[in-house]
């Protein structure tokens, strides 16, 4: 765990966020691993400095000066937990991209998170607010969550019932965002693709274009960067589509 401290000067780096505000904390510290969440709390305590974890900075409007220990969360890494030939189980760290996580999960075969591409922000951030779209929560993929308590750097582990998962919410915004962070995410995905399409505008959007093979690179979505971040989300799940209907059809 690398850091800056305050020696009598700030000499801790802006914090990066999406809104480009210039906002600088009285320590920084950049969290690799669960250890390393852990040791911030201790340096955070001993301090006797407020602990903010922090992503990729996306939607959240930052202080000019914040007296904090900002944990910026960096970790890194996909593990398979387990495999029954139906369903898997797979381990991500809070550090990952989430949308690079959604990409690799369609890309190795694994279904359910298509829905919610291109939502930026890490994968540690997906639960805060029960990120949705197109019909799809992220909490109906979530087995459970690795925490580390902002007091006693303890890790625990919160099975998805104890996330508190509402509209847009999760004991993670409300009650208890100032007493845990998540380390890691535990989610459950499918090997049969059944693309969640109901939703009227990915429903017409599939329907248009029923018939017409996805590109054979298994993409279909990376010619339209340019669209809107609703319409790249539409592309990239249709691509599923397309790949499911045209697989069956050969």
């Amino acid at each position: 765990m690398s850091s800056a401290a305050e020696n009598g000067q700030n000499d801790a780096p802006y914090l990066k966020n999406t809104l480009r505000l210039r906002s600088q904390a009285a320590r920084v510290a950049t969290a690799s691993s669960t250890e390393d969440i852990s040791r911030a709390t201790r340096i955070a305590t001993d301090a006797g400095l407020a602990l903010v974890p922090l992503g990729e900075g996306s939607n959240v409007v930052l202080p000019e000066h914040l007296n904090a220990l900002v944990v910026a969360i960096k970790s890194m890494g996909i593990k398979l937990l387990k495999d029954d030939g139906r369903r898997v189980r797979v381990r991500v760290a809070a550090g990952e991209n989430w949308h690079t996580f959604v990409r690799w999960s369609v890309e190795n075969g694994l279904y359910g998170l298509e829905n919610l591409a291109l939502i930026p922000g890490t994968v540690g951030a997906a639960p805060v607010q029960n990120i949705g779209a197109y019909g799809v929560e992220v909490r109906d993929r979530v087995v459970g969550v690795e925490v580390v308590s902002m007091a006693s750097g303890e890790v625990a582990y919160l099975d998805n019932q104890a996330c508190g998962f509402a509209y847009r919410t999760s004991i993670f915004k409300d009650m208890a965002r100032r007493e845990w962070i998540i380390a890691s995410v535990d989610f459950q995905l499918d090997r049969e693709a059944l693309v969640q399409r109901d939703y009227p505008a990915l429903s017409r959007a599939t329907a248009r274009y029923r018939g017409h093979p996805p590109r054979r690179d298994g993409g279909g979505y990376q010619s339209s960067w340019g669209a809107s971040a609703g319409s790249r989300r539409e592309n990239l799940t249709r691509a599923v589509f397309l790949k499911i209907r045209w697989s069956r059809a050969r």
